[in-house]
């Protein structure tokens, strides 16, 4: 409970998502401006249009639409996709900041991105209305497969989180989400121990992001490169306390 109070904290700090996490947000701001976000409109008739809505939410740091768009198929896992979903709208907000101050070709490397998520997803509300729809026998179930474009950059996708060209969904009812936990491999047993441990230390960076980009806006670096150093240390101190005791120890 008391992580996932951290990362409310931080929420509620910053204005990424006033009342993310209930039924009723009210207008939010965006990463850049101050002005109101457009409301995202729900799609879910069918597999290509709830992914386009969940697309859109990411988009707008919308993280409350988010949360109605997909499915927590193991919900002894809802709190690893709430602090999951967190961290990562957080990232996307400092590359946003990051971007604004130092350019684009400089403030995606933050995150050490080739590609900026804002790119990505502009790219992926195109992708996926040309994406091919792999449906289950009993048409319950589908993946999204979307097409890999021309001249990628190597390497872009860095982690299971980012830069994806598959998406699972269910059919919820008479309307389709996203299955969250299956479209980024949270649901492999053998990775418990990972899982874990992203849970101690995603609330803990959602705090060290929120401070970068309020420090980033205010003007307080000079280079993007002092920024991701910044970004790099505190996950490494975090990471470390965050280790088991016999990990974290030098062995004789």
């Amino acid at each position: 409970m008391k992580r996932m109070t951290v990362v409310m904290t931080a929420c509620a700090c910053l204005g990424i998502a006033a009342g993310a996490w209930g039924e009723g947000g009210a207008a939010q701001k965006t990463a850049a401006t101050t002005a109101s976000r457009p409301k995202v409109e729900i799609d879910l008739k069918d597999p290509q249009a709830a992914l386009k809505t969940y697309f859109l939410a990411q988009q707008t740091l919308d993280s409350a639409t988010i949360k109605k768009v997909i499915v927590i198929s193991d919900t002894t896992k809802a709190g690893l996709a709430d602090v999951t979903i967190t961290y990562y709208l957080w990232s996307h907000y400092l590359e946003r900041q990051a971007i604004a101050k130092f350019g684009e070709a400089e403030g995606m490397t933050v995150l050490s991105h080739l590609r900026s998520l804002d790119e990505q997803l502009t790219m992926d509300l195109k992708r996926v209305v040309l994406g091919n729809v792999d449906y289950s026998t009993d048409r319950t179930k589908a993946t999204i497969y979307l097409r890999v474009e021309r001249n990628r950059p190597e390497g872009l996708q860095t982690d299971q989180y980012t830069f994806l060209d598959s998406y699972h969904l269910v059919k919820d009812g008479s309307v389709w989400k996203v299955d969250y936990l299956k479209t980024y491999g949270l649901v492999d047993p053998e990775k418990e121990q990972q899982y874990q441990f992203n849970m101690g230390i995603f609330p803990k960076m959602v705090v060290v992001l929120k401070e970068l980009s309020t420090d980033v806006r205010a003007g307080k670096y000079r280079e993007a490169s002092q920024v991701k150093n910044t970004l790099d240390t505190k996950w490494k101190i975090i990471e470390e306390a965050n280790l088991p005791k016999e990990e974290a120890e030098p062995k004789e």
